[in-house]
């Protein structure tokens, strides 16, 4: 098949929870690999909009033809903890839909604490809120 299909990135997160080579305490919100040893991934980054939440890089590595040599090329991309903690307790998170904070705390993502809603639904719950203001929100 032409041209080549890569795997995505939360192909690779499906993937890694299945093996068992990527771990997430549904309790905490961190987040392990497996490199020959258990390491903790979780960093905390800053948003667009200037807010700093937990996330986790992803790297997927894979090959390609250019110039006829086999080079190796790296991708990588964040991903927000609360997602990942999401993903390894229900799955994956159906279209339309985002995974909200209870409590608004970014810096919190403890299970208990997240909740779907559809994007409609969460854009009205941080409107209601005076002052505080979310990195999805349409203006």
């Amino acid at each position: 098949m032409w041209p080549p299909t890569y795997p995505g990135t939360l192909d690779i997160i499906y993937r890694r929870l299945r093996e068992k080579s990527l771990k997430v305490d549904l309790c905490t919100g961190e987040v392990y690999s497996l490199n020959g040893k258990w390491r903790k991934l979780t960093h905390t980054v800053c948003g667009r909009n200037g807010y700093h939440y937990p996330s986790v890089t992803i790297y997927r590595f894979y090959y390609r033809w250019e110039h006829g040599k086999k080079v190796r090329v790296c991708r990588r991309r964040k991903i927000a903890v609360h997602k990942l903690v999401w993903i390894a307790a229900y799955g994956p998170i159906p279209r339309g839909y985002q995974v909200h904070h209870k409590d608004l705390d970014r810096m919190n993502p403890e299970l208990t604490n997240l909740e779907l809603l559809t994007i409609e639904d969460h854009h009205d719950r941080h409107n209601a809120v005076v002052g505080v203001p979310h990195a999805d929100a349409i203006w």
